[in-house]
């Protein structure tokens, strides 16, 4: 958990170097693990420390179901206002979106693997681009990871926390020039 915070922390930290007037960038974030807690949610928001200040909180706890997290990230991400608040913050009416989708486990039933396959294909038939991140995940989690990957440069396999945050570093720059391109 220590070194998902520090890769999260560093990443956004790129995000703020990239936008250090908060008018490009907006940022949420989803904690899981069996389930989704409303404390462990942060729509999307300009306010980029606020999600550093989220995942301090978090503890690893529980089993996994990626499919309750995956839909809200999907959800938010898709709503019409997303392009709303763009365009009335900095004239874009097109801006570019990232899901970044870690786990270290399984889902504990394969219906949620199912489901989160169905809303990884929504996503991307949605023109939001997904990084995937396996950190010391088994078989059956790298599986998940790499189908719901928008290709294969964009799945990390992260063995250990030097790998963790290389992959965050990764995303977050890879991340940065996709939206420099589509926002130029």
């Amino acid at each position: 958990m220590d070194a998902l915070k520090a890769a999260v922390n560093n990443m956004v930290l790129q995000f703020t170097t990239m936008d250090p007037t908060n008018i490009f960038i907006r940022l949420g974030t989803v904690a899981y693990n069996s389930s989704v807690s409303s404390t462990h949610k942060l729509d999307p928001t300009w306010n980029k420390p606020a999600v550093i200040a989220l995942t301090t909180t978090l503890n690893a706890t529980g089993g996994t179901n990626s499919s309750g997290a995956m839909d809200w990230a999907n959800t938010k991400l898709k709503d019409p206002s997303e392009i709303n608040l763009h365009l009335s913050k900095n004239g874009n009416n097109e801006p570019a979106k990232f899901l970044v989708f870690m786990t270290d486990g399984d889902n504990y039933d394969s219906s949620y693997d199912t489901a989160t396959e169905q809303i990884c294909d929504n996503a991307k038939a949605n023109d939001i681009e997904i990084f995937t991140v396996a950190f010391q995940a088994p078989a059956g989690g790298k599986a998940l990871l790499e189908y719901c990957a928008s290709g294969a440069e964009y799945y990390y396999n992260a063995d250990n926390s030097d790998e963790l945050l290389k992959a965050f570093e990764n995303i977050g720059e890879k991340a940065s020039d996709l939206a420099v391109r589509l926002s130029s």
